[in-house]
């Protein structure tokens, strides 16, 4: 029979120890590093996600502005020429109570009228100059100044003293112009047709 010494004993209770110890050690390193890579990986996943946060934004912005000024270029090709105001839509889209207005004016006033709206020309010229003619009482009348298509689509005519924006609806043969802000006069749609 084999007998254990008590040094033997002391001996492989100490090499447990030793081992149980490094084995602690082991795994508090093993938990160290794990931590400081969790806080480096955390701190690498925030600055990805910055950089990839910041790349989609700027694709945005710089879509956005490339599709505004291809709108813009679009609708200043198509705005770009002479029109003729469509008297009859024109006519048809005044408020119920201006058409009331228009009902009651005398034969020699509407035919003032009814020549004004017809013989109105809206000329959009290439070097964005404009120019409006209408005959008012057997007179031809006039108002020039500059156009231009703003990011958003509008339309604005720049007067001497003023300055007036439309939203724009445009095809190949006809225009439609809403002011941005409404006007007290009869008109708060006016209607084209291509002339050129």
């Amino acid at each position: 029979m084999n007998t254990i010494t008590k040094g033997q004993i002391n001996w492989t209770h100490m090499n447990l120890n030793m081992t149980r110890k490094s084995d602690t050690e082991r795994v508090i390193r093993n938990a160290k590093f794990h931590k400081i890579f969790e806080r480096q990986n955390i701190k690498y996943m925030k600055k990805f996600t910055l950089i990839i946060t910041m790349a989609i934004l700027e694709l945005i912005f710089l879509y956005g502005i490339g599709f505004s000024q291809t709108q813009s270029e679009s609708i200043y090709q198509k705005v770009e020429g002479v029109w003729r105001m469509d008297k009859t839509k024109t006519i048809m889209n005044v408020k119920a109570n201006d058409k009331i207005k228009i009902d009651e004016m005398s034969e020699s006033v509407k035919a003032d009228f009814d020549n004004s709206v017809q013989s109105r020309v809206y000329r959009f010229n290439r070097d964005k100059s404009f120019l409006a003619t209408w005959d008012f009482k057997g007179k031809a009348q006039s108002v020039s100044g500059k156009w231009e298509i703003l990011g958003d689509g509008s339309l604005r005519i720049i007067f001497p003293n003023e300055e007036k924006k439309y939203y724009v609806i445009i095809d190949d043969e006809s225009l439609e112009l809403t002011p941005h802000i409404p006007t007290e006069g009869l008109f708060h749609k006016l209607f084209f047709t291509r002339s050129n």
